[in-house]
Parts: C-alpha cells; sequence; structure tokens
C-alpha cells in the first residue's frame, strides 16, 4: 500500500483515475476495494476489474438491492447470536 500511496503523488496517475470517474479522496478504502486477491498488492488485472466495477453512477435499483441483502443479513446474524445465547444459557 505504500507504493499505492506512492503512485497517488503522480499527476498522471490522479488525472486517470479522475477520467474513469473515481475519486481518490479515500485511498486506503479504494485500494482495499481494488485489491481483492488478499495479497496487499494491486496487479493490473485488479486494476482493470476494479475500476471498470467501480465505474458509473450506482443506481437506484442497485443501492435498494444491497440495502435489502445487507438487512437479510443482519436478520440472520442476529438470529445466530441470540441462538448462541440460548445456547450459553443452558451450560
Amino acid at each position: 500500500q505504500k507504493e499505492w500511496k506512492e503512485c497517488l503523488q503522480n499527476e498522471h496517475v490522479t488525472a486517470w483515475f479522475g477520467g474513469q470517474g473515481l475519486s481518490l479522496v479515500d485511498a486506503d478504502k479504494v485500494f482495499g476495494m481494488l485489491e481483492t486477491d488478499g495479497d496487499g498488492m494491486l496487479g493490473p488485472e485488479e486494476l482493470v476489474d476494479g475500476v471498470s466495477r467501480l465505474q458509473g453512477p450506482a443506481r437506484a435499483l442497485d443501492l435498494a438491492m444491497m440495502q435489502e441483502e445487507f438487512m437479510q443479513t443482519q436478520k440472520k446474524f442476529h438470529s445466530m447470536l441470540a441462538e448462541l445465547r440460548e445456547t450459553q444459557d443452558k451450560l
């Protein structure tokens, strides 16, 4: 990630990201969204795939779907937590 931050000091790099419609206000979060294989390095394929995935405005439908998925996951989590607490109380 150190190299990532160094790259972002280059005006050509920041201009390229700006041209792709991406803001680098929070560079660490952008790096995390682009770096997908967990090795801590951003390869060319991850960069191209990640930038194309992040381009363009989010549609209201996309956001609503994500919100619904989050709510379902949250309900499952709370249910599992309640079951875990019940089991713990029985012990």
